[in-house]
């Protein structure tokens, strides 16, 4: 919805007020071919007057429904509701991948693998490291409030860090999950044979510990409370350390 209005220039008149004027955005062509048609709400003249337009932004606000505050009332409800819709795409797919065209079991995890894992490969380990950053800053707008606190702008900083590490950690967990999925489906189906069933058993347990772990720590990413273990800490510089000495390992592991 725009709202619009007029200012007089050079107090034209001697009229110091406003004159407001509402704004017919339709797809509909009005007469003299625009679309956008003025309509004065005062008889006043507009010559002499600066014209002010305003976009109301608040008619642009995502959606809030019961559904969605369920879910976020409890943290573990949106994990496990993401895991079941990603789990039924993939099993779906799956499916009609193995039955419907026919395709071996083997070769089409082997095809999804090779697309996939170099992707969790490369920005699981950066949201990895990403979500420990995340972490310390929680843990630091706890125990130096005063310099890391939301309204600070390092508390800030560290809000944008914990929405884009719990992003990337949550693509990350739906990929593995589609991983997990599709093993599954892959290995019990009538085209696979016994040595190929079982040749998935390894990246299989190796994507479901990788899929719980990245959904532990993107519970405690994105949940209000800090971590733990920030008890132990007994100041903000302690933290720093535990925190950076994780970090530093994780970043060697993936730049070696």
């Amino acid at each position: 919805m725009l709202k619009t209005w007029l200012e007089p220039s050079g107090g034209a008149w001697g009229y110091s007020g406003a004159v407001h004027l509402s704004l017919n955005l339709s797809d509909k062509p009005v007469p003299g071919g625009s679309r956008v048609q003025i309509k004065p709400q005062s008889p006043i003249c507009t010559a002499g007057f600066t014209a002010h337009i305003t976009l109301d932004l608040k008619r642009m606000a995502t959606e809030k429904t019961f559904f969605d505050d369920w879910l976020k009332d409890r943290l573990y409800r949106d994990i496990v509701y993401r895991f079941a819709l990603v789990a039924s795409v993939s099993s779906l797919a799956t499916y009609f991948a193995l039955v419907r065209r026919g395709i071996p079991a083997i070769w089409y995890f082997s095809q999804l693998t090779d697309s996939v894992a170099p992707l969790v490969n490369t920005f699981g380990s950066f949201g990895a490291a990403l979500c420990v950053l995340a972490m310390m800053l929680k843990d630091l707008e706890v125990l130096c409030s005063n310099d890391f606190g939301q309204e600070s702008l390092l508390g800030k900083l560290g809000g944008v860090v914990r929405r884009v590490a719990g992003d990337i950690s949550l693509w990350t967990f739906g990929a593995l999950t589609a991983m997990v999925i599709t093993a599954s489906v892959a290995a019990v189906s009538a085209s696979a044979t016994v040595s190929s069933a079982l040749s998935l058993l390894l990246p299989y347990f190796l994507s479901v510990a990788l899929l719980i772990g990245t959904g532990i720590v993107n519970f405690f990413v994105r949940r209000k409370e800090p971590s733990p273990w920030h008890t132990i800490y007994r100041s903000p510089f302690q933290a720093v350390i535990a925190y950076g000495t994780v970090l530093s390992i994780q970043l060697a592991a993936i730049f070696m």
